[in-house]
This record gives C-alpha cells, structure tokens and sequence, in this order.
C-alpha cells in the first residue's frame, strides 16, 4: 500500500495512477484495509482510471469491512452528496458515527457540520461544538476553523475574538487554508488583536497560494483598495480572476464592475454580461 501511495501521490517517484493502482491491488491481495479505501478514492476521483461511484462504494465498503475508518467516513459522503448513491442523510449520519467511534477526525467534524447546519438532525450547536472539539482534538485542521468560527460569531457559545484567534491559529499551524485566510481578516480588521497589515497580507498569500478562492478575493481586494500595499489594479484584477475561476462569486461581481466602468482596463460590455451571469449562475448553485 505504501508504495501505492508513492506512485499516487509522487513522492520520491514520478506520479503514476496507473503504477499506484496496481500496487494497491497487490496490497488489497494481502488484506490491506486502507489498500481498499485508496481503490476507493482513486475510483472515486478518476485517478487514472474512468468516474466509477459505484466501483468506489464496493471498493470503501470493503474498506470499511476490514476496519479502515476512513471507509466508513468516505461511504457517509457519498450518501451526504448522493454521488453514486441515493442522497441520504440519515444513512450519511450512520456512517460518520460509525467512523467516528472508530476514531475518524474527519468523521466528527462531518457530524459537527450536520448539527451545525441542521442536515438531517435538529440544528443543536452545542452539540455542533463538542463534535468540533474531538475532532480538533485528534488532529484535524479544519475542525479548528469550524470553532473559531464558532466563537468569532458567538454561535452557540458567547463571542470571544481572542478564543477565536487562538482556534484559526491552531488551524494555521496544521496547515489548513480557512483558518490562514480568517486569521489574516483578523489582523486585516484587528479583531482579538492587533492590526497589522503585513501579517494579513502573509496569511491571504499563503492561503491563496493553497487554493482557498477568499483569501484570492481578499487580495484582490487590498490591491484595489491600497490596504497595507501599493493600490494597483492589475493586480487586483489577477486575484479577482484567480478567486472567480475557483468558484468564489464576489469576485465574479466585482469583475463584472470592473469591466462595466472601466476600472484599470477598458469598458468591456460583453465581458461585464459574461462575468454577472456567471455569478448568477454561481450563486444560484450554491442556494
């Protein structure tokens, strides 16, 4: 399995899928567990191979028969998402309880995302927070985020920029992006501490550079506006179409202005249709 994952994820080698693939099924020959998952996620993704949901639903389920965890975990988004499945979210809960008592951060903090946002279960905060604080607890980044959220919008629990700080910081140190980009809007805005704009600016790029769409519009947004560094618009624009082609839906409408008044370029009309529709589209997707 190992050097499965090697191959899959390229590391000391030249990526190869169809090299991972077949070391995974090697591996699977011998009763590795987590061999099985990785079949999964490379079905599932189309690693090398052709889309097949349901080849990775076989596939996490033998995982999941064996004892991965993750198995479990990656069966509950499945139905969460209804890709190749059903959607079902009383299954999806089962399966990230089932995962989660096996110890499975990622299945905690799925679970605290469900009552937090009230899928499939009563929305209970408080219950959302102790699902957060597991998986924080066992390692997971993201988790970290979802609490300093918390605290920041004194959801569920009274407001606390610093508690929140401490949270995003936490997040920052386990490398995840959200937490980078809302810990440079705390330096950005100075909430629970200091201003400093060079600070925000630092955790925007780094996050940008991971692929997080706000922390691109934020930056689009700084270069704009002159925040903390030299006003220019090119540049701004740049992070803009970064931000927009990742998906981020502020950035689609300041483009369309942008190109409706003639901000640092030439009045362009027809792209200005284009990138307003396109947020309409986005926008509408995502209700």
């Amino acid at each position: 399995n190992r050097l499965g994952e090697m191959y899959e994820l390229g590391r000391g080698v030249e990526r190869d899928y169809a090299t991972a693939h077949r070391w995974y099924e090697t591996a699977v020959v011998g009763g590795s567990a987590q061999a099985m998952t990785n079949l999964g996620t490379i079905y599932e993704n189309g690693l090398g191979v052709p889309v097949d949901f349901s080849k990775a639903r076989t596939w996490y389920e033998r995982g999941a028969a064996a004892g991965d965890p993750s198995s479990s975990n990656y069966i509950g988004i499945l139905f969460e998402t209804g890709r190749g499945v059903s959607q079902d979210l009383g299954q999806a809960q089962l399966w990230y309880e089932r995962a989660a008592a096996q110890g499975e951060a990622a299945a905690m903090r799925n679970l605290g995302q469900f009552y937090e946002n009230g899928r499939g279960v009563n929305r209970d905060l408080t219950k959302a927070r102790s699902w957060y604080e597991k998986s924080a607890a066992a390692g997971e980044a993201a988790a970290m985020s979802n609490l300093g959220l918390l605290y920041e919008g004194g959801r569920g629990v009274a407001r606390d920029y610093a508690k929140a700080r401490e949270w995003y910081e936490s997040g920052v140190a386990g490398g995840e992006k959200s937490s980078m980009t809302n810990l440079g809007r705390f330096y950005e805005q100075g909430l629970g501490t200091t201003r400093d704009m060079s600070k925000a600016l630092a955790l925007y790029e780094k996050a940008a550079a991971l692929g997080d769409a706000p922390a691109m519009y934020n930056l689009g947004v700084l270069y704009e506006n002159g925040r903390g560094i030299p006003r220019n618009l090119s540049e701004s624009r740049r992070w803009y179409e970064k931000a927009a082609e990742a998906g981020d839906v502020d950035a689609m409408r300041n483009l369309a202005s942008i190109y409706q008044h003639g901000r640092g370029v030439a009045p362009n009309s027809e792209l200005s249709r284009n990138w307003s529709a396109k947020a309409a589209r986005a926008a509408a997707a995502a209700q």
